[in-house]
């Protein structure tokens, strides 16, 4: 794959990604402040909008102006700036409306723009100083996009400054997940704080895709804040000690057409028996489905000291019921075919039985599934009765390959 074709495009691909994450940042603290009755919508109003309940004066739109750079300044004669300031005025926004400009960067030292900044506002000087800055610009595009503001009397102009608002220093695209995070204080205990955000994130986005198309098939509806706090809840409650939360697989970045462990130890494993071909491709998706999701809770600490070795434990006791042969004299006389019918009718029947859980509320069952393929890819286990001398070769030339146990 070739780089991309210019910084830009790639900070253009941030700058939407920070919009999409700001605004689940902002849904989180309305569940923190309990205004379940809100609702978010991206790119309906503005890049995001916060939708009124009935303890919130009126609805808040948000430009996200997301930059590579932090560094970067806006001055009063930024185009992006007056852009925003065209949208915003052209939208005629009621007067119970609050209008916030975000950006990770700053503002120029002593401009009209800085007297917008939360925490210092000042609405007539940022006027005067807005218009005095248009006045004696020489830009095509400043005095474009202004014109509009320009119209405006002066008094008028101050009465909608009031309903702007600047945020500086606002987290960048790689830094949203700690102001996630700190919203989630009250929902979730700090230890789950991370999980809870990694797999929020995941829903959050397919929730907006789903949204985005339903606007783009003409159905206005924003995101209540209700289904974000079920969401959490729901999460949450999976964290307990008799359950594990289950990513999706498209969080974990599991496709569904990802074969290419053709030669692992495990696919070899399979063909030893002469399992068809179609099975190893769902036994592949299994194994793939299990490492990823025990990488996942091992990463973010969900599972105790030794867990996994213990769950493995007892699905080897479970392979032994399968696999281990009553007598010395039981496949005696039996040739490779009828073996290989005997192990593949063992297989299938442990495959199709309940296996257990690694925690009592965990169903899904790819998990020992998937396990007892890891298992296999280790040689801990086996499908055939001469697995190990068969597949020798192959533990004395490790394979180069994705994948592995976990």
């Amino acid at each position: 794959m070739g780089k991309p074709s210019s910084t830009s495009a790639a900070g253009t691909a941030l700058g939407y990604l920070a919009q999409v994450e700001y605004a689940l940042a902002a849904a989180v603290e309305l569940v923190r402040d309990a205004h379940q009755d809100a609702s978010v919508s991206i790119e309906l109003l503005d890049d995001f909008a916060v939708h009124a309940d009935s303890t919130i004066a009126g609805d808040m739109w948000y430009q996200s102006k997301h930059t590579v750079d932090p560094s970067k300044n806006i001055s009063d004669l930024d185009v992006e700036f007056w852009k925003t300031i065209s949208l915003w005025i052209d939208a005629s926004p009621e007067s119970n409306v609050s209008m916030f400009l975000v950006t990770n960067g700053g503002v120029s030292e002593g401009s009209g723009i800085e007297k917008l900044i939360r925490g210092s506002r000042d609405p007539v000087k940022a006027s005067a100083m807005l218009a005095s800055a248009v006045e004696k610009s020489r830009s095509d595009d400043i005095k474009k996009y202004s014109k509009s503001f320009m119209e405006m009397k002066p008094s008028r102009r101050i009465e909608f400054f009031e309903q702007v608002t600047v945020i500086v220093h606002a987290p960048g695209a790689d830094e949203i997940d700690e102001k996630i995070r700190r919203g989630l204080t009250i929902a979730c205990r700090p230890q789950h704080h991370q999980a809870v955000t990694e797999w929020l994130r995941g829903w959050w986005h397919d929730r907006v895709r789903q949204h985005l198309m339903d606007f783009w098939r003409g159905k206005y509806e924003p995101i209540p804040v209700q289904e974000v706090m079920d969401r959490i809840f729901a999460i949450q409650d999976r964290l307990r000690s008799d359950d594990l939360p289950i990513f999706e697989d498209r969080d974990m970045g599991v496709a569904e057409t990802e074969l290419d462990f053709e030669d692992a130890v495990f696919v070899q494993q399979l063909r030893l028996i002469s399992v068809h071909r179609k099975r190893i491709e769902n036994c592949i998706l299994e194994h793939n489905r299990a490492y990823q999701q025990r990488s996942y809770w091992q990463r973010f600490s969900l599972l105790s000291v030794g867990e996994l070795e213990r769950y493995e434990k007892i699905l080897k006791n479970e392979w032994m019921r399968y696999f281990l042969p009553l007598s010395d004299a039981d496949e005696d006389g039996i040739d490779e075919s009828e073996l290989c019918k005997i192990y593949r009718k063992n297989f299938d029947d442990l495959d199709k039985s309940p296996l257990p859980a690694i925690r009592p509320y965990v169903s899904e069952r790819f998990v020992a599934n998937g396990s007892l393929h890891i298992m296999a890819d280790r040689l801990d286990i086996g499908w055939h009765p001469d697995y190990v001398a068969r597949l020798r070769g192959v533990l004395e030339t490790p394979l180069v390959r994705k994948g592995g146990a976990a």
